[in-house]
C-alpha cells in the first residue's frame, strides 16, 4: 500500500471542505473501530470484511487522519465549531484524536533519538 493511499480528499481548500472531509475520515474511523470490536462475532463477520481488509483499511485512515490533521489546526477547528459546522461531540472528538496525533509523533521522534543515541561527539 503506498503512503499517499488516503480518504482525506476536500473538493477546495475552503474550511467547509476541509470539515466535511474530516468527517468522511472521522466516520470511516468510527465504522473501523467497530468493525474490529465486531470481527469475532459470527453474527457480523461475514459482514465485516476479513480482518486483514480491516486492518488494511485502518492503515489507509491512519494515513488520512494525518493529512485530516495538516490540514485543520486548532484555530480552524474553533472557527468550524462556531460556524456549526462541527457538533460539540465532533469538535472534541477531533481535538482528541488531533492531540493523541502530536503525542505519537513526539514518541516516534523521541523514540529515533535514542536509538541514534547521544550526538555529542565529546561525550
Amino acid at each position: 500500500m503506498p503512503n499517499s493511499a488516503s480518504i482525506f480528499n476536500p473538493k477546495d481548500n475552503s474550511l467547509e471542505e476541509r470539515i466535511i472531509a474530516f468527517k468522511s475520515v472521522l466516520q470511516a474511523n468510527n465504522n473501523i473501530e467497530l468493525s474490529l470490536r465486531y470481527n469475532n462475532d459470527k453474527q457480523w463477520s461475514d459482514r465485516l470484511g476479513t480482518y486483514e481488509e480491516i486492518k488494511l483499511a485502518q492503515k489507509i485512515n491512519e494515513q488520512s487522519m494525518k493529512q485530516a490533521f495538516i490540514s485543520l489546526n486548532y484555530s480552524d477547528l474553533q472557527e468550524a465549531n462556531s460556524l456549526g459546522l462541527l457538533s460539540q461531540d465532533e469538535a472534541k472528538q477531533i481535538k482528541i484524536l488531533k492531540a493523541k496525533s502530536e503525542l505519537d509523533q513526539l514518541s516516534k521522534s523521541n523514540e529515533i533519538h535514542e536509538k541514534k543515541g547521544p550526538t555529542n561527539k565529546f561525550c
